[in-house]
């Protein structure tokens, strides 16, 4: 091989080099990194081709004066001068010769952390390439799942209007695998707690579903005064309830003003914008309270003691604990049933206020995929048919 010369092994049919070739058919996303370590790998067979051919030239130039023919040509003093010139030109060529042997390996040094670097970008590529696969399949399954939860709460619905904890539906079920991972699924009934948006009925505030909402506060050990502004933030006028409401005067003052909503609420997060409403209060509601667009009854087969004894009249919170003791063995039939077991007789409850049936329900999903997990919440709202999805969230 001549020097400067590439051989035909790092040329392909089509005139490129070998892995600049591989780089257009492959598509990789380093492709400019393999074109700088490609130059810089032949830069370096230049320079080694050039030191070999360069040391035996400069070999023969030393010794060309050894022979004895050389003595009798020259005087002893200009002997003397050509052997100066012979010790100068060989210093200045293994000068010469240590540069280009470090500029060498400073060339393969730069090739090797290239070629390093691109390996670790290759690897980074595939495992990123890697959890957005998972993340999609793991999304779709996710999905599926609602979509599952839906045809079994169909299902339910045609056996029977009473719901309660001993349905199949509400069963915590283990969970299953599925390729290269496993999924859950949970159904929970939201008609046992109090919904946050029976406060304001036909855009005007209800003093009687607010005295039950002040009663509950009250055994959660909440100021009676967040019913006042709850209520406020959810009607439609601008006038200020007592004690605690309040209205866009008030939100205006803020340091980062805004308006009340003058709506139902979307989301229970939501209650973080309501005057008096800090994450520990939320916290402490949470498990007795939800947020539905329509204004339902409370099914007593699922509703909490402390929403049962919120809600009934002069029902005391030890016996709203007996009633829910009761129905773990066998649940509510109907609402007479109900009434029957209540511990006094004379104690009044309406149709309107109670039931043994649900019409709402959260729906989790989480599906693990690989290194990816994705959880899916829905509120779905079941009537006659399929059960239709209010809201959805992916995470």
């Amino acid at each position: 091989m001549k020097p400067n010369q590439l051989t035909p092994r790092h040329f392909r049919a089509d005139g490129k080099t070998r892995p600049e070739a591989e780089v257009s058919r492959n598509g990789h996303p380093a492709k400019q990194m393999i074109r700088v370590a490609d130059k810089a790998l032949i830069l370096a067979n230049h320079a080694e081709n050039f030191i070999n051919s360069w040391i035996p030239a400069c070999a023969g130039m030393t010794s060309s004066g050894s022979d004895g023919q050389s003595e009798l040509m020259y005087p002893a003093s200009r002997q003397h001068k050509k052997n100066n010139i012979i010790q100068s030109h060989s210093g200045k060529f293994h000068h010469q010769r240590g540069v280009a042997i470090i500029l060498v390996m400073l060339i393969v040094a730069m090739a090797t952390v290239l070629a390093s670097f691109l390996a670790q970008q290759q690897q980074l590529w595939q495992r990123q390439v890697e959890s957005q696969f998972d993340r999609a399949q793991a999304r779709r399954i996710s999905i599926a799942g609602i979509d599952w939860a839906r045809a079994v709460l169909a299902d339910d619905a045609s056996a029977g209007n009473t719901d309660h904890d001993g349905e199949m539906w509400a069963l915590r079920l283990p969970a299953m695998p599925v390729d290269n991972g496993e999924v859950i699924g949970v159904i929970e009934d939201r008609q046992g707690r109090y919904n946050l948006n029976n406060l304001v009925r036909g855009g005007v505030a209800s003093a009687p579903d607010i005295a039950q909402f002040q009663r509950l506060l009250s055994l959660l050990g909440l100021s009676g005064e967040l019913a006042s502004s709850l209520a406020d933030w959810i009607d439609n006028d601008n006038e200020t309830l007592s004690p605690g409401g309040a209205e866009d005067q008030y939100y205006l003052s803020l340091p980062q003003p805004y308006r009340s909503a003058n709506r139902p609420l979307v989301e229970l997060g939501e209650l973080s914008l309501v005057k008096g409403y800090d994450l520990q209060a939320i916290e402490r509601l949470r498990p007795y309270v939800s947020v539905q667009p329509l204004a339902l009854p409370i099914n007593v087969n699922f509703a909490t003691a402390e929403v049962l004894s919120a809600t009934v009249p002069d029902l005391t919170l030890a016996d709203a604990r007996m009633l829910v003791q009761q129905r773990r063995g066998k649940p509510y039939k109907d609402i007479n049933d109900f009434k029957q077991r209540l511990p006094r007789k004379d104690m009044l409850i309406s149709p309107a206020v109670f039931s043994v049936s649900s019409t709402y329900f959260l729906v989790t999903g989480r599906a693990h995929v690989g290194n990816s997990q994705v959880t899916t919440q829905a509120l779905l709202q079941r009537t006659a048919g399929w059960p239709s999805v209010v809201w959805q969230n992916v995470q």
